[in-house]
C-alpha cells in the first residue's frame, strides 16, 4: 500500500483540518452536543462572511449612489449562492438553509432600510421626524417587491 504525505505543513494542516471536520461531523462516537457546537461555530462564520460582504456591496451603493433595483438583485444573487453553497457541501448539511437565507435576507434588508431613512432625514429633516411605520412598511414591501420579481413596476 503506498502512503502519500503531505509536502509541507501548511498542506499537513489543510489535510487535518478536512478529516478532523469530517469525523467531527459524521461519527457517532462524538457527541451530539459537540457536533451541534461545531456546527454552530461553521454557521457563524458563514453568516458572518455574508453579512460582511454584504456591508460592502451596500457601502458600494451608498457611495456609488447605484439604483435600489441593482442593490436588491445583487443581495439576491448573494443569497442564492449562500443556499448553493451550503446545498453542496455536504459537511454543511447541519445548517438549515431557510433559517440563515432568512437571517442574511433580514440584515440585508434592514441596512438597506435605515439607509432610507438616513437619506430622508438629510433630504427632508422635518420629514424624518414623521417617518414612522407607514413608511417602513412601503420600503420593506418596495424591497420584498424587487426581491421577488427582479424590478418594481413603474
Amino acid at each position: 500500500m503506498e502512503h502519500i504525505f503531505p509536502a509541507n505543513a501548511d498542506e499537513l494542516q489543510e489535510v487535518f483540518d478536512f478529516y478532523f471536520f469530517q469525523i467531527i461531523i459524521t461519527h457517532d462516537y462524538i457527541k451530539p452536543e459537540r457536533k451541534i457546537r461545531d456546527a454552530m461555530n461553521c454557521i457563524d462564520a458563514i453568516e458572518g462572511s455574508f453579512k460582511f460582504l454584504i456591508n460592502r456591496f451596500h457601502q458600494a451603493y451608498l457611495d456609488e449612489s447605484l439604483d435600489d433595483t441593482i442593490y436588491v438583485r445583487n443581495i439576491r444573487s448573494l443569497i442564492e449562492g449562500l443556499d448553493d453553497f451550503i446545498q453542496h457541501n455536504q459537511e454543511l448539511q447541519l445548517i438549515d438553509p431557510k433559517i440563515l437565507r432568512s437571517v442574511i435576507y433580514g440584515y440585508a434588508r434592514d441596512i438597506w432600510l435605515k439607509s432610507v431613512r438616513d437619506l430622508i432625514s438629510k433630504e427632508h429633516p422635518t420629514a424624518g421626524k414623521t417617518f414612522g411605520t407607514e413608511s417602513d412598511e412601503y420600503y420593506l414591501y418596495y424591497f420584498d417587491y424587487i426581491y421577488h420579481h427582479g424590478m418594481y413596476p413603474q
